[in-house]
């Protein structure tokens, strides 16, 4: 799918980064967002989010092995990942649940992306805001806290390389948060949950390519959004 609009945008650099410079793209009517070519012309993309802390401020990037958003500040790993009832965490270790507690946890159950807001965190002076806008699968039209249902549309905001750079989609589904996932038939920028995405994780693999199509990066996989 080719750019149809270009927006400029700066934003922090990343501490662990799949490419160079990366640039926000939303698949939202196919809109590229964009900033500096990736250096040796290899096409590279990634999700992420940006928090604002005065302790564990910082670009974390997801980790599809961990399940996990993450970087290091000051020489500490720190992660921002969903626990297994639905609740986002910002913790020191992978595995540790709201109930632990973890540096911090979202206030309410978010089944999509982290709360943007202090007010949707447990501590709100832990965090001052998230910015998800690259951070993966939303619902369109909807904040985080909205539970995807059947007939809602799922869109996918990242990062890339170059704003000449193509991606191909493949949207999946799994019947477990972290477990194997299998195909659907859908290969566009957005997905409308069907009926029998019930009870299920819903997540989409990116593959970014060259202009030309002949040269392609390696292939992403988002978060997982659970439909009730």
């Amino acid at each position: 799918m080719r750019n149809k609009c270009h927006i400029k945008t700066q934003g922090p650099t990343p501490l662990r980064r799949v490419a160079p410079l990366l640039v926000p793209i939303l698949f939202l009517a196919s809109c590229f967002n964009f900033n500096n070519p990736y250096e040796n012309g290899i096409p590279a993309t990634q999700f992420q989010i940006v928090l604002a802390s005065p302790q564990y401020g910082g670009t974390y990037i997801w980790n599809p092995q961990d399940s996990a958003y993450e970087t290091t500040v000051g020489g500490t790993p720190y992660y921002v990942y969903m626990d297994s009832e639905g609740f986002w965490c910002l913790a020191a270790a992978l595995g540790e649940t709201h109930y632990s507690p973890p540096i911090d946890y979202s206030s309410t159950i978010h089944l999509t992306l982290p709360p943007t807001n202090a007010s949707g965190w447990h501590t709100a002076s832990v965090l001052t805001s998230v910015d998800d806008s690259a951070g993966g699968v939303s619902v369109q039209g909807s904040p985080p806290s909205q539970a995807p249902v059947v007939g809602n549309t799922l869109q996918v905001a990242f990062v890339i390389s170059n704003a000449s750079d193509e991606v191909t989609f493949q949207w999946q589904s799994s019947a477990t948060q972290e477990g194997s996932s299998l195909p659907l038939s859908d290969t566009g920028s957005t997905y409308v949950i069907q009926s029998f995405d019930s009870t299920h994780w819903i997540s989409v693999v990116i593959t970014p390519m060259d202009s030309t199509g002949t040269v392609k990066g390696t292939p992403v996989t988002s978060q997982s959004v659970y439909v009730p």
